[in-house]
């Protein structure tokens, strides 16, 4: 039987984490990225990572992956500050997680984490060197009953089973 294979457009966050989950579940997927590397254009600093989120990476990364990302978090509280002028705290808004147990599941507070949004990127990048195509931007794509066919600016096309459009806000795929 002839392997299933994905196609993914996007290689930011979300894209990345698909290919991770993928690849540990054993499904073969490319992803093609328009940038030509994984860091030509800047996306902000840092992030902040509810139970959901936290919980989320857990699942699509392998062990060894997930300890790189403990060890690079910064660990919070579930709540938000308000400071006075003075700095002295005014008022503790607890943070509700719709999915129940954070990491780590523990009789104390669920925890929250700040991540540096470059840092988690080069995590999620790990293990995918060879699956990811970069200064691929998509033009189009046609399905059939073979399958779907990316066609990229650059005059190249890829064949695949599903394409899934994880290309951001103004999404080609989704358009």
């Amino acid at each position: 039987m002839p392997e299933f294979k994905i196609l993914i457009v996007g290689a930011g966050l979300g894209g990345l984490s698909l290919a991770q989950s993928l690849s540990r579940a054993g499904i073969a997927c490319e992803i093609f990225e328009r940038d030509n590397a994984p860091f030509d254009r800047p996306q902000g600093y840092r992030l902040h990572l509810d139970g959901d989120a936290i919980n989320a990476a857990r699942e699509v990364l392998t062990p060894e992956l997930w300890r790189l990302f403990e060890q690079t978090s910064q660990w919070t509280e579930p709540y938000t500050t308000i400071l006075g002028t003075d700095l002295s705290v005014i008022k503790r808004l607890p943070t509700q997680d719709d999915l129940g147990d954070v990491w780590p599941a523990t009789e104390a507070s669920a925890r929250h984490a700040n991540v540096d949004r470059a840092t988690l990127r080069q995590i999620l990048l790990a293990g995918l060197e060879n699956r990811i195509h970069f200064a691929k931007a998509i033009d189009r794509y046609e399905s059939s009953d073979q399958g779907v066919t990316a066609h990229f600016s650059d005059g190249t096309s890829v064949t695949g089973d599903m394409l899934v459009g994880a290309d951001g806000i103004r999404s080609t795929v989704r358009r």
